[in-house]
């Protein structure tokens, strides 16, 4: 599969279509979204939401009378993201850890993204300042590249190799607890969960890293 000339709206098309076609569960996330409990009427940020895979779970979770706030900073994402899920709950906006909206939050899910993040604390105080007392930060993270993706990296030579590199920045279990006590907040579970690809043919695997890495690669 050729990815020369693909533009940046072909890349969230392609990252919809790779989360939804790439995981052999029904809902992958499921048992991310399960680690808290989520009362009707809630309001839920979604950080770093991607093309609005678990901001539609969400949005039912929540119910009418409940808001899910979703963020990415990525613009085409969120553009598929507006089309794709027509929730009247959900509110889509271009936004990070350090910009998304100034209001109390319930709980905050935020799925894989911290991993894209070089300077984590600012985001976790930030989370911590605007999740109301008893509320939630549920954080899903990868540990580091699928060995597929890390042979991958090493095939584009050094500087290519190097441009990966600073596009992730995956920290042991241990760096994330650390944060979260600096920040103010405290462990109720800490739980790891195996999330299984399938593809149905050999292209799935470049699409999926063109995908993941915004169409740069």
């Amino acid at each position: 599969m050729s990815m020369q000339g693909t533009t940046a709206e072909n890349q969230a098309v392609s990252y919809d279509r790779v989360v939804k076609n790439r995981v052999k569960q029904d809902n992958p996330y499921s048992h991310l979204l399960n680690l808290v409990a989520i009362a009707e009427g809630s309001t839920v940020l979604d950080l770093g939401c991607g093309t609005g895979y678990i901001a539609s779970f969400l949005a039912e979770r929540v119910g009418p009378s409940g808001r899910v706030i979703a963020v990415d900073p990525d613009r085409e994402r969120i553009e598929v993201a507006k089309v794709k899920v027509s929730a009247a709950n959900v509110t889509f906006l271009e936004a990070d850890g350090e910009s998304f909206p100034e209001q109390e939050y319930d709980a905050v899910f935020c799925k894989v993204v911290m991993g894209s993040i070089e300077n984590k604390l600012p985001v976790f105080n930030r989370v911590r300042q605007f999740l109301r007392p008893g509320g939630h930060f549920v954080l899903g993270v990868y540990l580091g590249l699928h060995p597929i993706f890390d042979e991958m990296s090493k095939l584009m030579g050094p500087e290519g190799e190097r441009k990966i590199n600073a596009m992730w920045h995956h920290v042991p279990v241990e760096v994330y607890e650390e944060l979260a006590k600096s920040s103010g907040f405290v462990f109720t579970k800490k739980e790891e969960d195996e999330l299984l690809y399938s593809y149905s043919s050999i292209d799935g695997v470049p699409e999926n890293w063109f995908a993941s890495t915004h169409g740069r690669f």
